[in-house]
Order: C-alpha cells, then structure tokens, then sequence
C-alpha cells in the first residue's frame, strides 16, 4: 500500500484505497471474513427505512457508497476511523449526521458498534432497497461521488499503511 494525495475525506483517491483494502483481504487464503457476529436489522415506517447494524469488538469493517443523501445515527461504541488529514482517529457514538452520497467508509471497532442509516423509500423489499441506495462496484461510487460530491477544497495525505498499522498497534 502506499500514500495518496487524496481531496478530503471522501474523494475518489479514499475510495479507491478502500476498494483495494477490500480486494486485498478477499485475496489472502483464511481471511477469517465472517460477517455471522454482524447483525442486521431492518425497521420500517411509511415512507421510511432504517438500517440498523450491530458489529461486534475487534473488526475491520468496510461501508457500502450510499447512492443518496441520508441520515447516519452512529448510536453507540468506539471506532477508529480515517481522519483525512494522513493519520487517524477515534469517534465515539452518539453522533448524528446528514451523509453525503458516494462516501466509502472504513474502521476499526474497538468495541460494539451500533449504527442506523434513515432512507426515505416505499420499498419494503430489503433486497430491492439495497440496489436503490447502495453500490459495491468502484466506478458507479465514482459517478455519484462526482454528481454529488464537492472534490476540490483542498487535498490531504492519506496514508492506507500508517492506517493499518495503527489499527493494529491499538489492538496490541
């Protein structure tokens, strides 16, 4: 891995480097990739869906890009997270925030997380709503980012090694 000049926290370079952490770790044999401790919950109101996530202590977790504006309740628990200025940091819940689309989120959990994204939809198909406010594919994220994202106020050193190795000298 190596440092990008990236534009804020959100732009094309952060997340590309994301992708490539989550190709990198789909590659090596034994990954340990094992999504069972993360539940999901889904809850729905007219018009209304929210996306509730338990993830346990002790994982990396990735985030799909959000294809819309929505609202992000980091509820409870500890994380460490990219600070977009090379380096990194930790956040503690409750934190309530209006989500940007085209974002691609990565963390560390130092212990359980909850989180709640609130999408507005008529859809109860949790299938469906997946395809209508999420991707996982790189030049989809690419596309939104640039529809809706402001990349240009500035650029900052993203470090994907120094990230890592945070993360693990946190877990030692």
């Amino acid at each position: 891995m190596s440092n990008a000049v990236v534009k804020k926290a959100d732009s094309a370079a952060m997340r590309h480097a994301i992708f490539r952490l989550e190709d990198f770790i789909k590659s090596v044999p034994g990954n340990g990739i094992d999504e069972s401790g993360i539940q999901h919950i889904h809850h729905f109101a007219p018009g209304v869906y929210a996306r509730e996530m338990i993830v346990p202590a002790d994982v990396l977790m990735t985030g799909a890009v959000h294809k819309t504006e929505h609202i992000s309740i980091f509820l409870e628990g500890r994380i460490i997270v990219p600070d977009g200025q090379g380096g990194s940091k930790e956040i503690e819940g409750p934190i309530v925030e209006i989500a940007k689309p085209g974002i691609k989120r990565v963390g560390w959990t130092l212990e359980q997380v909850r989180w709640i994204t609130i999408h507005p939809t008529e859809e109860t198909d949790v299938e469906l709503i997946e395809e209508q406010i999420v991707t996982n594919d790189p030049v989809e994220a690419d596309c939104i980012a640039r529809k809706f994202l402001l990349e240009g106020e500035g650029e900052v050193e993203y470090d994907e090694q120094a990230f890592i190795e945070h993360i693990l000298e946190t877990k030692s």
